[in-house]
């Protein structure tokens, strides 16, 4: 059969020839029936035929078959990347948090007075077993607990309290340093603590109390039972469930409530955790009070996806399982649905960015696709004309164009797809976790409808073509365009336009239609540009030859004949918008993320301390180098919007601190001098008051007055409530009380070393250790950051569609361009001039389209910038910096005049070696 064979074609290892076949096969599925075959006769299209249409014009179909693929890829990379930054945002967010959060804890507890009965507290195994077992698979195996209370006699003072549990693997976690594990009911286990603070012993009997389900009298006993101590533990750091401590409370007293002779509660001894086995927790004989049995299940991040993330929230509502609905109080606990939420809010940023940044690449690339057609069927007029001439009609003259564009945009379609899965999968490697290329139902939706939407096209202009009359077919160029008059459909798309930019310019423009605007402007200055840059060429050049300036006036003149001009200078001029703004947007994002991290980190490297030291913390420090460290102390009071104190040496901390230009006056240092009664201090805009005067906290914790010596946008490391005050003297009244924090500030990451070291050498610990790094960071990796950085992706597929359309705008017309430089050169032009002609003719509106598309882009950046997310979570400190960056602008604007203009003289050259006098003999 005859699909079988064109089967055994398309299945040949040959990649061109395969592409070739399905080419074919795409244009007898969707073009006109009989495409390069005999007229009307419903055969297939023979490849070697669709091979010599696709030889006859190699450049064109070569362009045409480059902008099929870059809209292609830009269709099938949408999706994919944007998968990518929700798995790289969920695996960071994983990572980052402790395993606290992202693990599922089920409990149950009796309530109290409620004895232990079977069933009334279910056991941890069935407290596993509500976990779905869709989901069990992205936990490790649970960790399942009994806990109770193990009190000697919580109604008098001085008798031991603690808790009794069981875990899975209890020995395997500590250290047994005498005795046995605990193997039977009632045998327990207790810490080495509990021998040295409590005095109890090996082997010792420990009588604890039951539950009871009515109320004991005071003067009466509690009913007991006995403990047996069979082994002593010590605990191994590092080895328990979850950060759950077993020791550290033997010998400590409880907290007394009320007067001493009036106490709700009374004054015990606790005791550290006592291990035993499960079998202790379920004799009804012995039932022990506040019974808690629990599940914990510990989340395997490289096992959750985006689909899944939204799946295991729903675990928090499994307290209404009907395995915990026992009567007893059940609890689910999890941080899993505020890492969703955390996930869902950047999503929604990344629906706003992604589009702004990449939906105007695809619009370009469609525009200069459809540019591109319409040149490339204007060079089919002969062979369109001689159909229509030999009686095929507009049917015939649409299977003649159908078949010079067709088969290029579907060999574009196929390379451009696997193009933007191979970009996507480089992205995706280059964003941090573990995220993939994922091939979902979007994917092939998209490539699907990118390919339709080439494949339309290209029907659409030879359907355009072909119903042109024969008349305008064999005119070989285009008349001069003299007037000023704008056609229906150009004046409704000018107004539309227009109107659209007035209405973003004042500002009446809200919500997502705001984030259009730099393609709004960049449409509207093109298309203006388009118009009246006809008329002014045909001017301008007759002027120029009537001054005797040839090469300059024919240069004009042969831009303004162009049938290509209009469409071209209004593709470039929208490239050019598209590449400065894309470029600004990215620049500019860039450094609101830096400002914003030197704002939050506050120094190069900043270190925690736990201690309030002062003094043995300025000891430590002179080891390090002079003026490299500084200590600084804040103290924040309760309450919301308080205001925090920030304690500082003036000189050190200017040395230390990352200061910004305008953060801090010149002479803040000077400021800080006490010169009156009250500590002067400066504050920020958010903690300033109607007065000169302001109530701070000192680093005692106690209230003071102080006086504003000014007020200053932000303080760096502090929230946007604070004031700044000299630390010395606030450290006159008093040391630093233990509400404060005190941290040092170090000039240089490399320092965090040594200064750790010195400060451990007095037996200063330190807690916790940020740095400038650390908070770029996590300023870097959110979606917002990722999607704007689609910008430099925007710019570069703006620069290639440009240069295609160049390509194709100066192929159009090349042949009728070459005659006419050989007719100049045979009537006297001289070839140099003529050189120059072809080099430069379309220089000018490729410059002026490209300065005109940078100015649109500025004006739609100045709109479109101030509802751009650049952050995943907004910083507490406003630190925005939305001003141009015009190192960038001028980078970007160079670059388009460099490229495209190189494109540009390129072409002129090809058009210069085709001038020839042969042309002239043969007429073509």
């Amino acid at each position: 059969m005859r699909v079988s064979g064109w089967l055994r074609r398309a299945l040949r290892p040959s990649w061109t020839n395969t592409l070739v076949t399905f080419a074919a096969i795409a244009l007898r599925m969707f073009g006109p029936r009989g495409v390069h075959g005999a007229p009307g006769n419903g055969t297939y299209p023979d490849v070697a035929r669709v091979r010599g249409a696709l030889g006859y014009r190699r450049g064109q179909a070569i362009t045409l078959a480059l902008l099929a693929a870059l809209l292609t890829a830009c269709a099938v990379f949408a999706p994919l990347y944007d998968r990518s930054m929700r798995q790289a945002l969920i695996d960071v967010k994983l990572e980052r948090v402790s395993s606290l959060d992202t693990s599922v804890r089920l409990s149950v507890q009796a309530l109290e007075g409620v004895a232990y009965k079977p069933g009334m507290v279910p056991s941890p195994e069935q407290l596993a077993a509500t976990i779905p077992a869709g989901v069990r698979r992205d936990f490790r195996a649970p960790v399942t607990g009994w806990t109770a209370n193990a009190d000697e006699d919580p109604r008098h003072d001085f008798t031991l309290a603690g808790d009794v549990m069981w875990r899975p693997g209890v020995c395997d976690r500590v250290r047994v340093v005498a005795g046995r594990c605990p193997d039977r009911p009632g045998e327990v286990l207790i810490s080495t603590g509990d021998v040295s603070s409590n005095q109890l012993a090996l082997g010792q009997e420990l009588p604890v109390v039951t539950q009871t389900l009515t109320p004991v009298p005071e003067d009466q006993p509690l009913p007991r039972h006995e403990l047996h101590v069979v082994g002593l533990y010590e605990e191994i750091p590092g080895r328990g469930w979850f950060r759950e401590r077993l020791t550290g409370w033997a010998g400590q007293f409880t907290e007394t409530v009320g007067p001493a002779h009036r106490r709700t509660q009374p004054k015990l001894i606790r005791h550290d955790a006592w291990l035993t086995v499960p079998e202790t927790f379920t004799d009804p004989a012995a039932p022990l009070p506040n019974l808690r049995s629990s599940a914990t299940f510990e989340l395997l991040p490289d096992r959750v996806d985006v689909d899944e993330l939204h799946d295991l929230t729903r675990l928090a509502g499994l307290s209404g399982a009907p395995a915990l609905r026992t009567g007893a109080f059940a609890d689910v606990v999890t941080g899993l649905p505020d890492i969703a939420a955390q996930v869902s809010r950047q999503v929604d940023d990344a629906h706003v960015v992604a589009p702004l940044i990449a939906l105007p690449l695809a619009v370009l690339c469609l525009l200069a696709l459809w540019l591109a057609l319409a040149t490339a069927a204007d060079q089919s007029r002969p062979e369109i004309a001689v159909a229509r001439l030999r009686g095929l009609g507009a049917a015939g003259a649409r299977r003649v164009a159908a078949g010079d564009l067709v088969p290029p945009v579907v060999l574009g379609a196929v390379p451009g797809a696997l193009a933007g899965v191979g970009g996507a999968w480089l992205a995706a490697k280059l964003l941090p976790g573990h995220a993939g290329v994922e091939l979902r139902a979007p994917v092939w939706a998209a490539s699907g409808a990118a390919a339709l939407v080439v494949l339309t096209c290209a029907l659409a202009v030879a359907a355009r073509v072909a119903r042109t009359p024969v008349d305008r077919l064999i005119r070989r160029s285009a008349s001069l365009r003299r007037g000023w008059r704008l056609g229906a459909l150009d004046g409704a798309l000018l107004t539309c336009c227009a109107v659209a930019a007035v209405a973003y310019l004042a500002g009446s423009v809200h919500g997502t239609a705001v984030y259009v605007a730099p393609a709004v402007f960049a449409l509207l200055v093109g298309l203006l540009l388009a118009h009246v840059l006809p008329p002014l060429a045909t001017g301008a050049g007759r002027a120029l030859l009537r001054g005797g300036r040839t090469a300059a006036g024919l240069a004009f003149l042969d831009s303004a004949r162009s049938v290509a001009l209009r469409p071209t200078v209004t593709a470039l001029t929208v490239a050019a918008a598209l590449t400065v703004f894309a470029t600004d947007a990215v620049t500019v994002a860039a450094r609101n993320r830096e400002l914003a991290a030197r704002q939050e980190a506050g120094a190069p490297a900043v270190l925690e301390l736990a201690s309030t030291d002062v003094a043995g913390i300025d000891d430590a420090l002179k080891q390090l180098h002079d003026g490299a460290a500084t200590p600084v102390v804040t103290i924040t009071p309760p309450g919301a919007g308080a205001v925090m104190t920030v304690a500082v040496r003036p000189a050190g901390f200017a040395r230390v601190a990352l200061i910004d230009p305008g953060t801090l006056p010149t002479d803040w240092t000077r400021r800080l001098t006490i010169d009156g009664p009250h500590t002067p201090v400066l504050a920020t805009t958010a903690a300033d008051g109607d007065s000169d005067r302001l109530s701070i906290t000192d680093v005692d914790g106690r209230r003071r007055p102080a006086d504003i010596a000014g007020t200053v946008p932000r303080i760096p490391g502090a929230p946007a409530r604070a004031v700044l005050a000299d630390l010395d003297a606030l450290l006159a009244t008093g040391p630093p009380g233990a509400g404060a924090n005190v941290w040092v500030w170090l000039a240089d990451p490399a320092l965090v070393h040594p200064a750790i070291r010195a400060l451990e050498q007095r037996h200063i610990g330190v807690t916790d250790t940020r740095t400038l790094t650390d908070a770029r960071r996590d300023l870097d990796e959110t979606i917002p950051t990722w999607s704007t950085r689609l910008g430099l992706l925007t710019a570069l597929g703006s620069l290639a569609s440009a240069v295609l359309l160049v390509a194709v705008a100066t192929a159009g017309g090349r042949r009728e361009r070459a005659y006419d430089l050989a007719t100049l050169w045979l009537a006297g032009v001289p070839r140099g001039t003529v050189r120059r002609l072809a080099l430069t003719a379309h220089l000018p509106a490729v410059i002026t389209a490209t300065f005109a598309g940078c100015a649109a882009g500025l004006v739609g950046a100045r709109v479109a910038m101030p509802h751009l997310p650049l952050f995943g979570t907004a910083p507490e400190v406003d630190t925005l910096d939305l001003g141009t960056s015009w190192v960038a602008v001028a980078a970007a604007t160079g670059g388009c005049l460099v490229v495209l203009g190189l494109a540009t003289v390129l072409a002129g050259q090809a058009d210069s070696r085709r001038t020839t006098l042969d042309r002239l003999r043969r007429g073509t």
